[in-house]
């Protein structure tokens, strides 16, 4: 029996900014639901097997990062980010075709990189425009996300539970993790069915992971990440 044959062909693209070192610039990512220097890259994937419909995959945002940091501020740290961004996915059971429009702001209230503090709240707020084809509406939606973040501590690995802050367990293994609570607000403006209109509030929780071998090596094509992402919306 002849196997079919499978085609798949995948780009991650990612850039973002060194908020240490510039007022602003463009940045290319997956998303802007999580703390900008935790972004995922932007993700493009097309696949087709011998016989059957191709089928492919984009996640990609695109913004401006501004932000109110000085090499000699001991303020707290603004970051505000008008952005665009288009998901679409044509796997059957998985179809996915929506776009968004809006301004997301990360705030971080202490400095912890200048010493003035040992940690801080980060909040990530975000109003957007949301198009979605699939599910044919349209809608207004809110968002607030907490997440603490901890002066780093020599990535010794007996931190290793401190969220937001790299453990290394000897030159091969590094480890990270970033918890976020929060809340989001949708408001449908347009919807096929006029029931489904009106204002939807929900509870947040999301968990991400990496876990890097061979972080420190000059050839990256021989070191990888496993990444894990775990979120949990409740209506309330």
């Amino acid at each position: 029996m002849k196997k079919p044959l499978i085609l798949i062909v995948s780009m991650y693209l990612g850039h973002c900014i060194n908020a240490q070192e510039r007022a602003g610039e463009f940045t290319l990512r997956q998303s802007f639901q999580s703390k900008n220097d935790r972004a995922e890259p932007a993700e493009i994937s097309f696949s087709k097997a011998k016989g059957k419909d191709a089928s492919w995959l984009l996640n990609a945002a695109i913004g401006y990062n501004w932000n109110n940091l000085t090499k000699n501020s001991n303020n707290g740290i603004l970051i505000i980010s008008p952005y665009a961004e288009y998901h679409r996915n044509t796997i059957v059971g998985k179809e996915q075709n929506n776009w968004q429009a809006g301004i997301s702001t990360e705030w971080q209230i202490n400095s912890i990189e200048m010493g003035k503090s040992s940690w801080s709240p980060l909040f990530i707020v975000a109003v957007k425009y949301n198009n979605d084809n699939v599910k044919d509406n349209t809608s207004f939606q809110e968002s607030v996300y907490f997440t603490p973040l901890f002066k780093g501590r020599a990535q010794d690995p007996k931190y290793f539970l401190i969220p937001n802050v790299y453990s290394k367990f000897g030159n091969k293994i590094q480890f990270i993790y970033s918890p976020y609570i929060g809340f989001e607000n949708e408001n449908r403006i347009d919807t096929k069915n006029s029931l489904e209109k009106g204002n939807i509030y929900r509870f947040y929780t999301r968990i991400t992971a990496t876990l890097s071998f061979y972080p420190n090596l000059k050839n990256k094509e021989r070191s990888f990440e496993i990444n894990g992402d775990l979120q949990y919306r409740n209506n309330l």
